[in-house]
């Protein structure tokens, strides 16, 4: 595709003036001059394909894998098809650019797992919960309108892609929403999409509905926590671990953000990720089974009509309440970040 477009952008009979000007610089050292970074970095990852097939074959018993068949996503984003580095974060650091210990971007040291150092059995206990709730809380930052520009969008546009609206996020978010191509932006949006279908087969009634409906349908219950593991797994599947942290952390950042949503969606966001390198040759609907299997094992948290993070399968979906208005802040963990 670069060498196809590259002509184009470069033909100043076609579009003279400072935008063309902009566009062309940023074309060169956005795109022409990392594109054999690109290449390198896929024949690394082919490399490693190769290597973990082979260990596949050679393997006695292969476990439950998933499977690599239709739907699985091997850490690589679009960036990948030749539109500029930079844009898959997933893709030079191979499968996972993650730290294997599973890293929550807060300095929590949790081993991946249960904060009390459990490492087989991620199943919560109260205790669990009450700790989360106390270490799981991040910093405000500040917030900026962030939206689509430059030869980004000029791609989305000649490419067919939906341009998102400007949005209010956190400056982490808009940073590694820049690291993103107007491909991957669309798979970033089709994951949210996909999650909230996900949550009304799982937890809906006939009509895919909360059966519990509140003030905000599918909120601080099971649901709610299946949503956003399942969302970071994908999104560390896509774009590297490293790069899901980062976001996902950074989006909970927003100044008045309750402690209890705070702790319980850093925390759920966490087990989505591990679940994803626990079983990298998964299909997106293993991933999704895997992820509606930790909700009922009480391997996250929800929280209850006390306000308060309880395991997830200490209550039922409507057994579960919200946070209480008048929580008072707690203060919160810089953000550690993984991504540079």
């Amino acid at each position: 595709m670069v060498a196809e477009v590259t002509p184009r952008v470069m033909d100043e009979s076609m579009w003279r003036g400072q935008d063309a000007d902009q566009l062309r610089n940023a074309w060169r050292r956005g795109v022409l001059h990392d594109v054999d970074k690109i290449l390198a970095d896929l024949r690394t990852l082919s490399r490693e394909l190769e290597n973990h097939a082979e260990e596949q074959d050679s393997a006695s018993s292969a476990g439950d894998s998933g499977g690599l068949g239709p739907g699985a996503e091997v850490g690589m984003g679009l960036g990948a098809v030749g539109l500029g580095a930079g844009f898959a974060p997933g893709l030079a650091a191979g499968f996972f650019s993650g730290d294997p210990d599973g890293d929550d971007g807060l300095g929590n040291d949790n081993g991946g797992s249960s904060p009390t150092g459990k490492q087989t059995d991620h199943t919560l206990t109260q205790e669990d919960a009450d700790r989360i709730f106390e270490e799981y809380q991040v910093e405000d930052d500040e917030t900026t309108m962030w939206k689509l520009t430059g030869y980004k969008r000029w791609l989305a546009e000649k490419a067919g892609v939906d341009i998102p609206d400007p949005m209010e996020v956190t400056q982490t978010e808009a940073e590694l929403l820049d690291d993103l191509n107007p491909l991957e932006m669309k798979l970033f949006n089709d994951v949210k999409d996909q999650a909230l279908d996900e949550v009304s087969a799982r937890y809906g009634d006939e009509n895919g509905d909360d059966p519990h409906p509140g003030d905000a349908p599918f909120n601080d219950d099971q649901a709610d926590a299946f949503r956003h593991a399942y969302i970071n797994a994908r999104n560390a599947r896509l774009f590297g671990d490293d790069w899901a942290t980062d976001f996902w952390t950074g989006h909970e950042r927003l100044e008045g953000n309750d402690p209890a949503r705070e702790a319980m969606d850093l925390y759920n966001n966490e087990v989505g990720r591990r679940i994803a390198r626990e079983h990298p040759f998964a299909t997106n609907e293993k991933i999704a089974d895997l992820v509606e299997q930790a909700v009922a094992d009480g391997e996250m948290v929800v929280i209850d009509q006390s306000g308060n993070l309880v395991p997830s399968n200490s209550i039922t979906p409507d057994q579960a309440g919200h946070p209480d208005p008048d929580a008072a802040p707690m203060p919160g963990h810089p953000q550690e970040r993984q991504t540079s």
